[in-house]
């Protein structure tokens, strides 16, 4: 799934609003206390702005990765959960079972 096809899925699921900071229940301080906010994130802009910050990159040895875990922080802290959205093809998942029967075979 892309971050393009993911708008049309959240159209359909009826939850793909914009949303400004008074929408988000910070710290227990909107209408609903007890639903928690869930922000869906394109990844690749996060590390594509710390890549090319030239800022970031003075001060820190991989810019892409402070950037993302700073933010990430601050956002869990803040009580939003968090879905990150990569681009990219959809990886098969391969159980530990099918693995190490592969690598004893590989072995042998």
């Amino acid at each position: 799934m892309t971050v393009s096809s993911l708008w049309a899925v959240l159209d359909e699921a009826g939850c793909g609003t914009p949303v400004g900071i008074d929408d988000f229940n910070l710290r227990g301080r909107g209408t609903q206390p007890n639903q928690q906010t869930i922000l869906a994130v394109d990844l690749s802009i996060w590390i594509c702005e710390g890549i090319t910050s030239t800022a970031l990159s003075t001060f820190h040895s991989d810019p892409a990765l402070h950037l993302v875990y700073q933010r990430t922080t601050k956002l869990l802290k803040l009580g939003i959960g968090l879905v990150f959205v990569v681009e990219g093809q959809r990886r098969v998942r391969v159980s530990s079972q099918t693995t190490s029967s592969s690598s004893s075979q590989t072995h042998e």
